[in-house]
């Protein structure tokens, strides 16, 4: 009984993987992960890493609907000189 109690307060756990955290996660289920790449794909794959890492410190994960949210705030504020005028009569 301990031992699932213990599944259910992991599963329930508000903890949400980055991305970086999924990327590590896939190379190892690859086997031996870096074992199979090249110098430069090993490089290739530590800078993006890196870059990954900084955005998320940067601009911090946001929700798909703060996102939109974000989208939609910027779209009102632009002026009307790009819609399109009524074509037709009426």
């Amino acid at each position: 009984m301990a031992t699932s109690v213990g599944l259910a307060e992991e599963a329930a756990s508000p903890a949400v993987p980055t991305s970086s955290a999924v990327l590590m996660e896939e190379a190892e289920m690859s086997g031996d992960g870096m074992g199979n790449k090249t110098e430069a794909e090993r490089r290739h794959e530590e800078l993006r890493r890196q870059r990954l890492a900084e955005k998320v410190k940067r601009e911090g994960v946001k929700t798909h609907k703060e996102r939109v949210e974000e989208l939609n705030k910027y779209l009102s504020n632009l002026s009307e000189h790009h819609d399109m005028p009524r074509i037709g009569p009426g």
